[in-house]
């Protein structure tokens, strides 16, 4: 009969084994903090945080405003050890819609970092259209009943596209072109102040009066019972009534003939004109 031996493992290779399991955890917290060390110690290197910042397109706005805005949104850390100054940290996008929305006569803006501390920012800056008034004068034209008349409200520069980026006084003279409106209400900065839709339209009037007329333009009026018209100020007083979406080529078109042949040498003493019968011209003299 066959004798069989049987082997135990020897105490020694437990204990290997034990020395292993415990090894492995303990190199591999060394591993990651060793790691998480050197992100760290990347993310705080002084030459690595963004040190040089290059402002392109500032023309009216306050540079060193704008230069203090972008310091802001680097200052600080994340975590209380992540520096937001850091070149891998410092969020662009952040900035660019920071910026706009803290100045908003900005209209766009762009924000790119140059390795290894170069924060480039470019700047495009509202076009001056002219102002915009919530409220009309009791004063103002002829279909203002004295009962819908309102005082003159807030006023605001605004840009080709009718958005608002600045608060201004009301305007005097006939230098600035103005639009008002009986909507009162509050302006917003960096908001449109009217309808995109109306704004094309005196936009297309503003630039084709002059030049088809030969008169000048005061502003315009916006009087919300008649949302269907436009009402221009002429530089000599007198009101152009327009009906929105209109033939703008005729209207013009039967303005200047009513102007050079019944009206002639009297537009100073002209009301009013309304034009939103086609052919057929009403207008009062004063």
């Amino acid at each position: 009969m066959k004798s069989r031996i049987f082997y135990t493992p020897s105490g020694g290779a437990k204990k290997q084994r034990g020395l292993r399991t415990m090894i492995f955890p303990i190199a591999l917290s060394a591993t990651v903090l060793l790691i998480c060390g050197g992100v760290i110690f990347a993310l705080r290197e002084p030459r690595l945080q963004i040190r040089n910042i290059t402002l392109r397109g500032i023309k009216t706005l306050d540079e060193r405003a704008v230069r203090d805005e972008i310091s802001a949104r680097l200052t600080g850390a994340r975590f209380y050890v992540l520096p937001r100054s850091s070149f891998f940290l410092a969020d662009t996008a952040a900035i660019a819609s920071g910026l706009k929305h803290d100045f908003s006569r900005i209209r766009d803006v762009t924000a790119v970092k140059n390795f290894p501390d170069k924060l480039d920012i470019s700047v495009t800056e509202r076009i001056f259209w002219g102002v915009f008034c919530d409220g009309l004068a009791a004063s103002s034209t002829p279909a203002c009943p004295h009962t819908q008349c309102l005082g003159v409200g807030a006023c605001v520069y605004i840009d080709p596209e009718a958005i608002a980026y600045e608060h201004a006084p009301e305007p005097q003279g006939k230098l600035i072109l103005s639009i008002r409106s009986d909507a009162v209400g509050d302006i917003a900065l960096g908001a449109s102040a009217l309808d995109p839709a109306v704004m094309g339209e005196i936009r297309n009037l503003a630039e084709r009066i002059p030049a088809e007329t030969g008169s000048a333009l005061a502003g315009f009026e916006l009087h919300s019972r008649v949302p269907s018209e436009i009402r221009a100020v002429a530089g000599e007083g007198f009101t152009m009534i327009f009906k929105r979406e209109d033939d703008y080529t005729a209207t013009l078109r039967v303005l200047k003939r009513v102007l050079d042949g019944e009206i002639k040498d009297r537009r100073s003493r002209m009301d009013y004109i309304d034009l939103r019968f086609g052919n057929k011209v009403f207008y009062k003299l004063k």
